[in-house]
């Protein structure tokens, strides 16, 4: 191979070049045309040049693979080449594939282009006679609404695939894991911890919840910690199960919580599971980074009625009615007070 004169000089002084790869990736799009990002968002101006938001899309597109799976994106993919002779469940799979994957990219484009980027240096540019630069509290709040879209959609995307019981989803790892607990669905961790029914933030605490059912609800079952995880999947019932799971599921849910809040980005997660410390925290907003002690509070009032699921659990299983004194009696004729 006959290198640039130029590459070559650098050889001879003691440089090696670096030999780069030209292409972004071999990943093939679900979307290839700024008209089709339009339909599909309602705010993308089709008079855009695809190449400028080609590299958003491809972004976005890997993002909601690592939530759906390869085999889930490459069947779109084949859909998508069936054009018109695809049939309405396939077309119905393939929109909702593209849906998140679009407005992810469009919400990326725009945060990007809120400035030019020519060979001079960056610009604002504006028709100064017509136009004004948005205030960035208008810029805050579209960025919200924007990122929300995507998330809703990505949520429709998961409940598409679990209620048509898509099959390359079902097998996936990531939904496999889901078998494995005792808050096995989003529908199961709304009833202990109201996340707004949304199933990719579910998807996203999937890890949290298995590390909470290892540390915390393996040890206080002992041996039957396996037994009652089959009967769960299983959807057979028994008497103690039954009085033990609402407890279990409980502390769960809310540990799992005081996790996510340390150490997840409240962007990702929906308004209601940050609106308490948001109410404790003036003049607090989702754009915002939460004030650490507010951040604080809420993992410790999360925590408290976790442990307090945890103890009504142990109880159970130990048939104890017995309830500790807050306060021990102190007698002042002894000469020593117990705390």
């Amino acid at each position: 191979m006959r290198f640039p004169r130029y590459l070559r000089i650098s050889i001879k002084m003691g440089f090696r070049p670096i030999m780069l790869n030209t292409n972004l990736s071999t990943m093939k799009l679900l979307i290839n045309t700024p008209e089709e990002l339009r339909q599909l968002t309602g705010t993308f101006a089709a008079s855009i040049k695809f190449e400028r938001v080609a590299t958003d899309v491809l972004l976005a597109s890997e993002k909601v693979v690592k939530v759906i799976g390869t085999a889930v994106y490459d069947n779109a993919l084949s859909i998508l080449g069936k054009g018109s002779s695809a049939t309405d469940d396939e077309s119905k799979l393939l929109q909702h594939v593209q849906l998140p994957i679009a407005t992810l990219a469009v919400y990326q484009y725009y945060q990007a282009n809120a400035i030019g980027h020519d060979a001079d240096g960056r610009k604002s540019k504006i028709d100064k006679a017509n136009e004004s630069q948005a205030w960035a509290w208008q810029i805050d709040k579209d960025d919200d609404a924007a990122f929300r879209k995507y998330r809703e959609s990505l949520d429709r995307l998961v409940r598409f695939l679990d209620d048509t019981a898509n099959t390359d989803w079902i097998n996936t790892a990531q939904r496999k894991a889901t078998r494995e607990l005792f808050l096995n669905n989003t529908d199961t961790f709304n009833q202990y911890f109201y996340i707004e029914d949304s199933a990719s933030f579910y998807m996203t605490l999937t890890p949290l919840i298995r590390e909470i059912q290892l540390k915390r609800i393996r040890p206080i079952l002992g041996d039957d910690y396996q037994a009652y995880l089959d009967q769960f999947q299983n959807a057979t019932t028994s008497n103690i199960l039954d009085g033990e799971l609402p407890y279990i599921q409980s502390a769960l849910a809310l540990h799992t919580m005081a996790l996510a809040v340390k150490r997840l980005t409240i962007k990702v997660m929906p308004e209601g599971v940050v609106q308490n410390y948001r109410n404790y925290a003036q003049d607090l907003t989702s754009s915002a980074v939460a004030q650490q002690p507010a951040i604080e509070w809420y993992v410790r009032y999360l925590k408290r009625d976790g442990d307090k699921a945890l103890d009504d659990l142990r109880k159970f299983r130990s048939k104890s009615t017995v309830v500790a004194p807050m306060i021990p009696k102190n007698d002042p004729k002894n000469k020593f007070a117990r705390t």
